[in-house]
């Protein structure tokens, strides 16, 4: 459900193999579907994007100091429902 994430994956998927085959949904993954979740998205560092937001800063002293902040600076909460694969 990442913005940038989910905007790249579509325009990759419009241009590749899997055009008209795939469809994209803008939820998490998880095991209660329907439940709404919130995703805190940094956008200096979109892999490192958690639901577990607490978790992921007591992980940020594994960061240069000189860093960390402008990789932690902007973050933005974004609402998803979450589903089921299957």
């Amino acid at each position: 459900p990442a913005p940038v994430s989910f905007d790249l994956l579509g325009r990759n998927l419009r241009r590749g193999v899997l055009s008209g085959r795939a469809q994209l949904h803008r939820v998490a993954l998880g095991a209660d579907a329907g439940a709404q979740r919130v995703l805190r998205y940094y956008p200096a560092m979109p892999g490192n994007s958690t639901m577990y937001p607490a978790q992921k800063w007591e992980e940020r002293v594994a960061f240069h100091p000189a860093k960390r902040q402008r990789m932690f600076d902007g973050a933005v909460d974004v609402q998803c429902e979450e589903d089921t694969l299957s």
